[in-house]
C-alpha cells in the first residue's frame, strides 16, 4: 500500500485524516515539523499532508528542511489561513496541492489520489532522466574509447593477417623446395625408362617393354603433379612470370592434343578440334602457360570420360576475344559445385571415383586465365557430360606492361 504521512499539531485533525484514508493507504502521524523530519527518514512516505501552522516549525520551513534531506518528497499543504499568497508560496516551494481547513473528507480523498498520480509521473520522469543520463555517459565512454578499440581491433587483424601470410609463404616455399627435390630422381626414372622403351633387344620379352612404358607414363603423371605444386607455390607467392607474345591459339590446342595423346589413345577415345581454317586465331598470350591450361582441361576430360568416347574442342572468335569450349562425356558436375571445382584441392563429388587427380589443376588454370584477363567456366549438359569454356582476349592484357612480341 502507498504510505501517507500526516503532519499536524492538532491531534483531532490527524485522527480525522487517518480515518478518512486508512482503508486505501498506510497512514502515519507526526505532531510537529521536527517529528516529521524523524519520521521521513524511517518510513519514506509517498505523500505528506503538511499543516502550515505549527508551534515549533511552520509548514513552509518544514517543507524546505525535508526537501534538503530527500529529493523524493511530495506534499499537500493544509492551513486554516487560506490566503492566496500562502498558497502561491507553498506551490512555489514544491507542494503539489493546497487545501484549507476545515477539511472536506471527499475533497481530501480526491486531492490525495490526484497528487499520487502526479507523484508517479514525477518518479517516472526522474527514472527516464536517469536512464538518459546513464546512456549519455555510456555513449561518452564509448566515444572516448572508440579510437582505442578500433586501434586494438586493427592491430589484431593486422597481426592475424601477417601470421596467415607467413604461413602461406612457408607453405609455398615448402612446396617449391619439395618439387625441386623430387624432380631430380624423377628425371632419372623418366630417362632410364625411355631408354628401356627405345632399346631394341630381340631377346627381351614383350612384357618387359610394357613395364618400361608403364613406368614412364607413371613418371609423367608424377611430373605433372610436381609441376602443379610448383606453379601453385609460385602463384600464391605472386612470383609467376609471364612472357606474352602473339601466337595462334589453334596451334596451342593442337599441341595440347598431341601432348595428351598417350592418355586418350590408351582409352581408345577420339579428340576433334573444330575451327574455321581461314580464321586467324592469333592472340597476345603466354603460349606455355595457356598450353598448360588446355592440357589440364583435356586431361580431366580424358580421365573422367568413358573409353571409346568422343571429346570435341571448338574454337571461334567473338568480337574482341576468342572462345574455346571442351565438351566431354564424363559424369557431369552438380550445379552447386560448378564454382567450387576451381578452388584448390577441390573435386566434384561426381568425379571422386578413384580416377585420380589432386584438385590443383583447375585452380591453377583459373589463375592463369584470369591473369590473361580472360574467364574460365564449367557447365553440365542435360544429356550428360560437361562443357568447359575458356575466353581469352585478342589484345594484350591490361594488367601487364610487358609488350607482346
Amino acid at each position: 500500500m502507498r504510505k501517507i504521512l500526516v503532519v499536524d499539531d492538532d491531534a483531532h485533525s490527524r485522527k480525522l485524516i487517518k480515518l478518512a484514508l486508512k482503508e486505501d493507504f498506510e497512514v502515519y502521524e507526526a505532531p510537529s515539523g521536527m517529528a516529521a523530519l524523524e519520521r521521513i527518514r524511517g518510513i519514506q512516505p509517498d505523500l505528506t499532508i503538511l499543516d502550515q501552522r505549527m508551534p515549533d516549525m511552520n509548514g513552509l520551513t518544514t517543507l524546505k528542511k525535508i526537501q534538503a534531506l530527500s529529493e523524493d518528497f511530495h506534499c499537500i499543504m493544509v492551513t486554516a489561513e487560506g490566503t492566496l499568497d500562502l498558497a502561491v508560496e507553498a506551490l512555489k516551494q514544491g507542494a503539489i496541492d493546497f487545501l484549507t481547513k476545515p477539511l472536506d473528507i471527499n475533497l481530501l480523498s480526491h486531492a490525495v489520489k490526484k497528487s499520487l498520480k502526479h507523484v508517479d509521473l514525477i518518479r517516472q520522469n526522474q527514472l527516464i532522466q536517469e536512464q538518459e543520463k546513464r546512456i549519455q555517459e555510456e555513449l561518452l565512454h564509448y566515444k572516448n574509447h572508440l579510437e582505442d578499440l578500433v586501434e586494438a581491433r586493427t592491430n589484431e587483424a593486422v597481426k592475424a593477417l601477417l601470421i596467415a601470410e607467413q604461413a602461406n609463404k612457408t607453405q609455398s616455399e615448402f612446396l617449391a623446395n619439395m618439387s625441386h627435390e623430387l624432380k631430380t630422381p624423377l628425371h632419372a626414372i623418366l630417362s632410364f625408362s625411355q631408354l628401356g622403351i627405345n632399346l631394341k633387344d630381340p631377346q627381351r620379352s614383350p612384357k618387359n617393354g610394357q613395364y618400361f612404358t608403364t613406368i614412364h607414363q607413371a613418371g609423367q603423371d608424377l611430373l605433372r603433379l610436381l609441376n602443379n605444386l610448383l606453379e601453385l607455390s609460385l602463384l600464391e607467392a605472386e612470383k609467376m612470370s609471364y612472357h606474352f607474345q602473339y601466337y595462334p591459339i589453334a596451334e596451342l590446342l593442337q599441341q595440347a592434343i598431341d601432348q595428351t595423346r598417350h592418355l586418350w589413345t590408351d582409352k581408345q577415345q577420339t579428340i576433334t578440334l573444330r575451327h574455321e581454317e581461314a580464321l586467324s586465331t592469333t592472340a597476345c598470350l603466354d603460349p606455355k602457360k595457356i598450353t598448360h591450361v588446355f592440357i589440364q582441361i583435356l586431361a580431366n576430360a580424358i580421365r573422367f570420360s568413358p573409353a571409346k568416347s568422343a571429346i570435341v574442342i571448338v574454337l571461334d572468335r567473338r568480337d574482341d576475344h576468342f572462345r574455346i569450349t571442351f565438351k566431354d562425356n564424363g559424369p557431369g558436375i552438380p550445379p552447386k559445385e560448378l564454382q567450387d571445382i576451381f578452388n584448390k584441392f577441390s573435386q566434384s563429388s561426381q568425379t571422386k571415383t578413384g580416377a585420380g587427380g589432386t584438385g590443383l589443376g583447375l585452380a591453377i588454370a583459373k589463375h592463369i586465365v584470369e591473369d590473361h584477363q580472360g574467364t574460365i567456366s564449367a557447365e553440365s549438359l542435360p544429356e550428360g557430360g560437361s562443357v568447359f569454356t575458356v575466353q581469352l582476349p585478342k589484345s594484350q592484357p591490361k594488367n601487364t606492361d610487358l609488350p607482346c612480341r
